[in-house]
């Protein structure tokens, strides 16, 4: 969940910057909060090329299952254009202590979630609306 999140206000931040995304990902409303399509190939395809780990948790505040996602190594921010980088930094460093509850509710509150419904597109035209 969380990672979704970081990954959507990273793109989104830096289309509203740049007038262009970083990834070119296309996000949709889900319950939790934005996602981008096919998150689960994308995860998928870290953990076979050795970029993250996994393991199962148990939220103890919420008494649920989920799982954590852990970088193999420090990432090389050099592979980044520098404007891509400085939007990676900043989404870093304003959600450093959010828990995914929190950057969850936190997006719900971004107008092209409020302005759209379960399984619609959120359009990068929201971007010049985001609140980081």
């Amino acid at each position: 969940t969380k990672l979704n999140k970081l990954l959507w206000y990273f793109d989104f931040l830096c289309f509203k910057r740049n007038g262009i995304s970083a990834t070119g990902a296309v996000y949709f409303h889900q319950s939790l909060g934005p996602v981008p399509t096919r998150y689960d190939a994308y995860l998928d395809a870290l953990k076979e090329e050795g970029i993250l780990n996994d393991r199962e948790i148990t939220f103890k505040s919420r008494n649920i299952a989920g799982e954590a996602l852990l970088a193999i190594e420090e990432p090389d921010l050099s592979v980044f254009p520098e404007a891509e980088a400085r939007c990676l930094v900043t989404v870093h460093e304003f959600f450093e202590d959010y828990t995914a509850w929190r950057i969850s509710e936190y997006s719900h509150n971004e107008e092209g979630y409020k302005n759209t419904q379960d399984k619609q597109i959120i359009s990068y035209k929201w971007a010049e609306f985001l609140k980081i």
